[in-house]
This record gives C-alpha cells, structure tokens and sequence, in this order.
C-alpha cells in the first residue's frame, strides 16, 4: 500500500501518524509521494524553522502534537523537512521519542542510524556502513539522508492522488456554496481568506471514480459560478473585478477538465491531477489578493 493512503481523516491523528514515519522505515516512500499525493510541489523555499517555530524544542522533547494541523500541513508540503526533521530527532530527541512503539527492526534499525550520524558528525565518514546501492534521482543535500537514512527507497510512479487536508463537511454544501461564506460580514483580507479556505474543500473528499470525480468537478463548477454571479459587498470594486475575471478563468477551466473526462479524452487520473492543480492555483491566487486588499 502507498504510505500516502495512511493519512488520517481527522487533523487531530495527523501528529501521531507523522511520528511513527519519522521512525519508520518508509520516510523516503512518504517524501516521494507526498507533491503527488497533495497536488503541491515540494516548496523547496521553507525551512524547519519557519514551520516549527517557538515549538521547535517541544517537537524534539515532546513530539509532534504540539504542533497545529496548519504546521503539520506545512512540513507534508514540504517534504524535504521531513529528512531534516529526521536528522534533528535522531540527534535531540528526547526520552519522548525513544518510547515510542516500534518494531524490533525499527529499533535497531534506529539504534544504527544514531550512531551513523554521530559518527559522521564526528568526522569519521570511514566508521559508516556504506548503504544499499540505489541510483540517485536528486542532486539536493536531502537526497543522502534518503540513501543514509531510510534505505531501499523504491521509485513511486503516482498522479492525480489527493488526500484529506481540511475537516469534512456535508455532502452538497461545501467549497463556494457552504451557507453564510457569501454574505460574512469580513473585511476584504478575510474575506478573500475564507474563499481560499472554501476551495482547499476540494482535498476533503477523494473521487473514487471516474463518475464521482465528475459530479465533484461539476460541483466546484458550480460553487465557481456562484461567486461570478453574488455581490461580493465585502470587496472593492477592483477586487470585485478581479476575482469575478478569475472565477471565470477558473470555471473555464474545471469544465474542459470535465468535459475532458466525460468524452474518454483525459483519464481519471490525468483529470484528477489537473483538477488539483487548477485548484491549487486558484487558493494561491487568493491568498496573495488577500494580502493587497
């Protein structure tokens, strides 16, 4: 089974889920899949840092569920933190991390890889067994935890997989024609932030067929012509302008990718992963008009 397909429903299961990748031995499966798996390209910018912020310590002392869904999120969409989160474990982890539940392969597995890194550390690159041959398929500093790490790391060949990313809501009512987010009483920022939380719904439900990803397509399509055509008082005129111009570009979109599906021209999978794409743009695209409003 892809790791991927692991992932807890609920955000509140999301903490103890990562832990036990952390330790496990299908890190490097879990950082293969994951920007197909949300749709999202490894946002290489971010650093461990940015994401655990004042918590940082905790993490390493008391594990992951001091962090928010929002910070957990972050590192799944950023998976190259995960090595470096790894790294940091292994190296500062307190008594928390070390009785966790494992295997007895985990654990000498474990056992191994913290005396791998401090002898590397140390200097003495000669002292580490040298790991499974593997051919390498990225040039970035993560790809020799990947190799040091977590061995044996299979290529994972996967489009179009999306998993649960917000909490669930009803059937019919979510994403842009959820009661009450047209006519909230915001200001223009959060109110451009709570469109983009509206169409991260998208993620809370999986098509499991071609036929279901249609109906899902078609809603959003019409959660986009619901926007086109409301008021939007809480906007500018500029930004009224700007986001009924997008919703249009968008809608356009989601029904090619619709028709694309229902005429045999696209695959599920192909359609499933332009969908996510297109999505995900448009979220982005909200979030930065937010900041300007």
């Amino acid at each position: 089974m892809l790791v991927c397909l692991t992932i807890p429903d609920l955000p509140e299961d999301w903490p103890a889920w990562l832990e036990q990748q952390l330790i496990g031995l299908q890190l490097a499966e879990l950082v293969e899949e994951l920007p197909v798996f949300t749709g999202v390209a490894d946002r290489t910018e971010i650093q461990l840092p940015d994401v655990l912020q004042e918590q940082e310590q905790q993490v390493y002392e008391s594990g992951l569920h001091v962090l928010s869904p929002i910070q957990i999120k972050q590192l799944l969409t950023a998976p190259h933190l995960l090595f470096e989160l790894q790294e940091q474990i292994l190296l500062q982890g307190g008594e928390y991390w070390s009785q966790l539940s494992l295997s007895t392969s985990q654990r000498e597995l474990l056992d191994d890889q913290r005396k791998q890194l401090a002898t590397e550390i140390a200097g003495d690159q000669t002292a580490i067994t040298p790991p499974v041959s593997q051919p390498t398929r990225h040039s970035s500093k993560w790809s020799s935890w990947k190799t040091l790490i977590v061995p044996g790391v299979a290529l994972l060949v996967l489009v179009g997989i999306v998993t649960v990313w917000n909490k669930p809501v009803a059937s019919g009512s979510w994403g842009f024609q959820q009661g009450g987010l047209l006519s909230a009483d915001l200001n223009a920022r959060a109110y451009l932030d709570s469109l983009a939380d509206a169409a991260g719904q998208w993620f809370n439900k999986r098509p499991e067929s071609a036929e279901n990803l249609a109906t899902r397509l078609q809603q959003f399509s019409d959660g986009c012509q619901t926007l086109i055509t409301a008021p939007h008082p809480q906007l500018s005129e500029t930004d009224k302008d700007w986001l009924i111009e997008r919703c249009q570009a968008w809608k356009d979109k989601i029904d090619k990718q619709l028709v694309d599906l229902q005429t045999g021209q696209k695959s599920y999978m192909q359609t499933l992963a332009a969908a996510n794409e297109t999505i995900n743009k448009l979220i982005t695209a909200l979030r930065d008009r937010s900041v300007t409003a």
